[in-house]
């Protein structure tokens, strides 16, 4: 009898390893491997810049694909759930089309964790929903993550999802690309994640000058290195342009405080916190990094959000050439109500030679 019963277990055992085996040479074998480097076609109504343009705006939001609002935790970060409800979700949307309508005068927008087809968003492609918020605009979905299956947590598995970075703009960019970040996970861990990456368009000015846009996403959830690694490569890029006489903005979730974040600043009830490691941005002193400093752009997603008690911090903001003079730099204040992260706005103006 005991004998039975062992070689049904060591059968179980069997079986149970064996469909592990199956189902991660299924998830290898469909794994995104994207270029480092890759062209991306570029379409909608977007104009050429004016050669009498000297100002642009922007605004850059991680909408947490509407799945993040303040009554959620995420299991990344020591909660427990993977999804809101269907209704939330599409409650989440809706409110982050409202706002996006609300600034439709913006030069660009640059958008981060925005789900195409994802079982945590029940399949919504969000792209196509705020696109018609931008029928006037150039577009682009620029994919970092795509995964058949997620299987973590265990007990209530993300599934799959296809995910990314959209920019939209009023101007046309003469180029378009997807250009990916150093930087991954030990196996099989790297196979669940984000294949990180930026979205980098050029648009032409007045005489052989360039507006160079960068809409990034870096890493989280490491011990600082590959975010490290990431920086240095945007830092490499953005210098280049630079030297070569063009104009630079990087915008997005850098997933980092900024050089000179001070917790304590935070006003209107906001706990802060800092981000550790602390990274070495190395930029010369004449670039700027932009952000609200009275205003958090991040909250802790351990818990669902309580004003006054949760932690925030400001991971989201902008960095710029010193061609550049910052007008306005403002974050939106939701009180985190649709994603974990909240909108900040940035008006430049071309400093002419």
């Amino acid at each position: 009898m005991i004998a039975r019963v062992l070689k049904a277990v060591l059968k179980l055992i069997i079986l149970v390893v064996f469909a592990a085996i199956l189902f991660l040479l299924y998830i290898y074998l469909t794994d995104y491997r994207p270029d480092k480097i890759q062209n991306l076609a570029i379409s909608g109504k977007g104009m050429p810049i004016d050669d009498t343009s000297t100002h642009f705006t922007f605004l850059s939001w991680n909408i947490g694909y509407a799945g993040l609002d303040a009554e959620m935790d995420f299991f990344y970060d020591g909660g427990t759930k993977t999804r809101a409800t269907k209704d939330a979700t599409q409650r989440n949307l809706v409110q982050i089309s409202k706002l996006l309508s609300e600034y439709k005068n913006q030069d660009f927008v640059l958008l981060q964790e925005v789900d195409q087809h994802a079982a945590r968003t029940y399949y919504i492609d969000e792209f196509k929903v705020l696109s018609e918020q931008y029928m006037a605009f150039d577009d682009a979905f620029v994919k970092n993550y795509d995964v058949k299956f997620v299987p973590m947590p265990i007990t209530n598995p993300m599934g799959s999802v296809v995910a990314g970075l959209a920019t939209f703009s009023k101007y046309h960019p003469v180029e378009s690309k997807r250009i990916s970040l150093p930087g991954s996970f030990s196996f099989p861990t790297s196979l669940f994640m984000l294949d990180r990456c930026f979205h980098f368009t050029r648009y032409k000015l007045r005489g052989q000058k360039q507006l160079v846009v960068i809409n990034t996403h870096n890493t989280a959830f490491d011990d600082g290195s590959q975010r490290q690694e990431q920086i240095e490569d945007l830092k490499e890029l953005a210098m280049q342009e630079f030297t070569n006489g063009n104009y630079v903005v990087i915008g997005g979730d850098f997933n980092t405080n900024p050089p000179g974040f001070n917790p304590k600043l935070l006003g209107k009830g906001y706990v802060g916190f800092s981000i550790e490691p602390e990274i070495k941005w190395g930029f010369p002193s004449d670039w700027m990094f932009s952000f609200d400093s009275s205003l958090p752009s991040n909250r802790d997603l351990g818990s669902s959000y309580k004003h006054g008690e949760t932690k925030t911090t400001i991971i989201d903001f902008f960095i710029t050439s010193p061609n550049l003079k910052i007008e306005e730099v403002k974050t939106i204040d939701l009180t985190f109500r649709d994603s974990d992260h909240q909108p900040i706005m940035l008006k430049i103006a071309l400093i002419r030679e």
